[in-house]
């Protein structure tokens, strides 16, 4: 006997969901510079060298966290580099900062965590580099030109610009703006000098001011007795009464040395005791 064995194919068929990855459809920045667009040398602090990138259209797909956004330097200087004609003042990379992955003279790619905010809120700001204090460069406009580029292609370019102000210090035993000039015992036609040293960043001048209108005063009184001086500044003549300015050299962030000469003329026969007076020195840098 043989049996028969009846054989059903079932066929099956699955629609299985085909999903594809949604492209990043693009968007446009808008960057701007932040922050301070001065610098003084003698401030104490860095100065923070800042930039902020705009969403236009505000925040962006969820796609678009994967987008590659770069700086870099138009020119042949560090984008860390200000330039104002031959002078270059360089600043110091912020390499504390969590905004970069790359981080070197040519190019700064954003982080991850930057794309992330700036896709999310639509704005990020990004500190890059900092100015440390004391840098006496010329006095004068800095700037670079930065390119901002997404996925290889430059979309927004943006300028840092700053004013290197004029300024000046002393060194040495007037750093801190006080010195002292002793005649000892005073005669007829004796002189004292006292010197100082400075840094300037520009031209400059100085002035001087007496206290007691170019005399020294007894130490009882201007009734007692007063012994008249003049001032000479590198050799030059200076009028006691803030009226004049005499230059000095200024090596553009070099030290210069300076010197003050005050000298008596026919002091008679004064009142035995002390003398004094304050003549006061101000420093213009234009």
């Amino acid at each position: 006997m043989r049996t028969l064995v009846k054989s059903t194919v079932i066929a099956c068929a699955f629609a299985v969901p085909a999903y594809s990855a949604q492209a990043c459809p693009g968007f446009a920045l808008d960057v701007q510079p932040v922050g301070a667009t001065s610098y003084n040398p003698n401030d104490a602090g860095y100065l923070a060298m800042q930039f902020e990138l705009t969403l236009v259209g505000g925040p962006a797909e969820a796609s678009c966290s994967n987008t590659i956004i770069e700086v870099s330097p138009r020119g042949p200087i560090s984008l860390f580099a200000l330039q104002n004609g031959a002078s270059v003042i360089q600043a110091d990379p912020d390499i504390a900062t969590r905004s970069f992955s790359v981080f070197n003279d040519a190019t700064l790619r954003l982080s991850g965590y930057s794309v992330q905010q700036l896709i999310r809120t639509g704005r990020v700001l990004v500190t890059y580099a900092q100015l440390k204090p004391g840098i006496f460069a010329p006095a004068g406009r800095y700037t670079n030109i930065l390119d901002i580029s997404v996925n290889g292609q430059v979309v927004a370019t943006f300028e840092p610009e700053l004013v290197l102000e004029p300024a000046m210090r002393l060194f040495g035993d007037m750093s801190d703006g006080q010195g002292r000039a002793d005649f000892g015992i005073l005669e007829s036609f004796d002189r004292v000098t006292t010197d100082f040293v400075y840094q300037a960043n520009t031209r400059l001048f100085v002035s001087a001011r007496s206290e007691n209108r170019g005399s020294m005063v007894h130490e009882d009184g201007d009734a007692t007795g007063r012994i008249a001086y003049s001032v000479r500044v590198n050799n030059s003549p200076l009028r006691t009464d803030g009226n004049q300015t005499v230059p000095l050299v200024s090596n553009l962030g070099v030290r210069g040395l300076g010197s003050v000469q005050m000298e008596t003329g026919d002091i008679g026969n004064p009142v035995a005791g002390q003398y004094s007076d304050t003549l006061t020195l101000q420093f213009v840098a234009e």
